[in-house]
Protein backbone atom coordinates (compact mmCIF):
# COMPACT_ATOMS: atom_id res chain seq x y z
CA UNK A 1 0.00 0.00 0.00
CA UNK A 2 1.21 3.51 -0.82
CA UNK A 3 1.07 6.60 1.39
CA UNK A 4 3.03 9.72 2.27
CA UNK A 5 5.21 10.36 5.27
CA UNK A 6 5.96 14.06 5.22
CA UNK A 7 6.07 14.86 1.51
CA UNK A 8 7.73 11.58 0.48
CA UNK A 9 5.94 8.56 -0.99
CA UNK A 10 6.47 5.20 0.72
CA UNK A 11 4.97 1.74 0.67
CA UNK A 12 4.64 -0.96 3.29
CA UNK A 13 3.89 -4.64 3.49
CA UNK A 14 0.58 -5.37 5.17
CA UNK A 15 1.23 -8.29 7.51
CA UNK A 16 -1.89 -9.23 9.44
CA UNK A 17 0.09 -11.95 11.24
CA UNK A 18 2.37 -9.33 12.81
CA UNK A 19 0.92 -7.71 15.91
CA UNK A 20 2.89 -4.45 15.78
CA UNK A 21 3.86 -2.07 13.01
CA UNK A 22 7.61 -2.11 12.39
CA UNK A 23 9.98 0.30 10.65
CA UNK A 24 13.57 -0.57 9.73
CA UNK A 25 16.30 1.50 11.33
CA UNK A 26 17.64 2.26 7.83
CA UNK A 27 14.29 3.74 6.73
CA UNK A 28 13.95 5.64 9.99
CA UNK A 29 17.37 7.23 9.42
CA UNK A 30 16.33 8.10 5.85
CA UNK A 31 13.15 9.77 7.13
CA UNK A 32 15.18 11.86 9.60
CA UNK A 33 17.65 12.81 6.84
CA UNK A 34 14.69 13.94 4.69
CA UNK A 35 13.51 16.24 7.50
CA UNK A 36 10.48 14.18 8.56
CA UNK A 37 9.55 15.09 12.10
CA UNK A 38 8.72 12.27 14.48
CA UNK A 39 8.47 11.68 18.17
CA UNK A 40 11.04 9.11 19.29
CA UNK A 41 10.20 7.12 22.39
CA UNK A 42 12.37 4.61 24.28
CA UNK A 43 11.24 1.05 24.95
CA UNK A 44 11.86 -1.20 27.91
CA UNK A 45 12.44 -4.93 27.61
CA UNK A 46 11.01 -5.08 24.09
CA UNK A 47 12.05 -7.85 21.69
CA UNK A 48 10.75 -9.05 18.34
CA UNK A 49 10.56 -12.71 17.44
CA UNK A 50 9.83 -13.68 13.84
CA UNK A 51 7.44 -16.36 12.67
CA UNK A 52 10.22 -18.50 11.19
CA UNK A 53 12.97 -17.96 13.75
CA UNK A 54 13.25 -18.21 17.48
CA UNK A 55 15.97 -15.55 17.54
CA UNK A 56 14.88 -12.44 19.44
CA UNK A 57 15.81 -8.97 18.18
CA UNK A 58 16.00 -6.24 20.77
CA UNK A 59 14.06 -3.04 20.09
CA UNK A 60 15.45 0.07 21.76
CA UNK A 61 13.14 2.70 20.31
CA UNK A 62 9.77 3.35 18.83
CA UNK A 63 8.63 6.30 16.74
CA UNK A 64 5.36 8.12 16.28
CA UNK A 65 4.74 8.99 12.61
CA UNK A 66 1.83 10.36 10.59
CA UNK A 67 0.87 8.37 7.50
CA UNK A 68 -1.08 10.27 4.83
CA UNK A 69 -3.56 8.45 2.62
CA UNK A 70 -4.87 11.28 0.43
CA UNK A 71 -6.76 13.63 2.79
CA UNK A 72 -6.71 11.05 5.57
CA UNK A 73 -3.90 11.37 8.16
CA UNK A 74 -3.28 8.50 10.56
CA UNK A 75 -0.87 8.64 13.50
CA UNK A 76 0.95 5.37 14.02
CA UNK A 77 3.56 4.03 16.41
CA UNK A 78 6.32 1.91 14.83
CA UNK A 79 8.85 -0.27 16.59
CA UNK A 80 12.37 0.32 15.20
CA UNK A 81 14.60 -2.77 15.48
CA UNK A 82 18.24 -2.72 14.40
CA UNK A 83 17.59 -5.48 11.84
CA UNK A 84 14.56 -5.93 9.62
CA UNK A 85 14.49 -7.62 6.20
CA UNK A 86 11.85 -5.26 4.77
CA UNK A 87 11.70 -1.50 5.24
CA UNK A 88 8.23 -1.28 6.78
CA UNK A 89 5.51 -3.63 8.04
CA UNK A 90 1.98 -2.57 8.89
CA UNK A 91 0.61 -4.98 11.47
CA UNK A 92 -2.58 -6.39 12.89
CA UNK A 93 -3.24 -3.60 15.41
CA UNK A 94 -3.30 -1.00 12.59
CA UNK A 95 -5.74 -3.19 10.63
CA UNK A 96 -8.13 -3.54 13.58
CA UNK A 97 -7.93 0.12 14.66
CA UNK A 98 -8.66 1.34 11.12
CA UNK A 99 -11.25 -1.33 10.19
CA UNK A 100 -9.22 -2.57 7.22
CA UNK A 101 -11.09 -4.58 4.60
CA UNK A 102 -9.22 -6.38 1.82
CA UNK A 103 -11.34 -6.32 -1.34
CA UNK A 104 -9.69 -8.95 -3.51
CA UNK A 105 -12.23 -8.50 -6.32
CA UNK A 106 -11.28 -4.85 -6.88
CA UNK A 107 -7.64 -5.12 -5.72
CA UNK A 108 -8.28 -2.51 -3.03
CA UNK A 109 -7.64 -2.13 0.63
CA UNK A 110 -10.49 -0.21 2.28
CA UNK A 111 -9.41 1.79 5.30
CA UNK A 112 -12.13 3.21 7.57
CA UNK A 113 -10.42 5.55 10.05
CA UNK A 114 -12.98 7.16 12.41
CA UNK A 115 -15.72 6.75 9.78
CA UNK A 116 -13.55 8.38 7.10
CA UNK A 117 -13.21 5.75 4.37
CA UNK A 118 -10.29 5.60 1.96
CA UNK A 119 -9.69 3.14 -0.87
CA UNK A 120 -6.05 2.22 -1.38
CA UNK A 121 -4.87 0.25 -4.38
CA UNK A 122 -2.84 -2.83 -3.56
CA UNK A 123 0.47 -2.64 -5.41
CA UNK A 124 1.96 -6.11 -5.79
CA UNK A 125 -1.29 -7.94 -5.21
CA UNK A 126 -0.10 -11.52 -5.33
CA UNK A 127 2.89 -10.98 -3.02
CA UNK A 128 1.07 -8.73 -0.56
CA UNK A 129 -1.95 -11.05 -0.34
CA UNK A 130 0.37 -14.00 0.27
CA UNK A 131 2.10 -12.12 3.06
CA UNK A 132 -1.12 -10.69 4.50
CA UNK A 133 -2.66 -14.16 4.66
CA UNK A 134 0.60 -15.62 6.06
CA UNK A 135 0.77 -18.35 3.39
Amino acid sequence: MNFLIGSHKYSAVLDAACEASILSEQLYNELKANGVESLELPTQNCVLVGAFSRKAHRVRKQVFLTLKFGDLHIDQIFLVPEQLLTSMLIGYAFCITNSIILDFQRGKLILNHHDQPADIEIMNRREEWRIAMNL
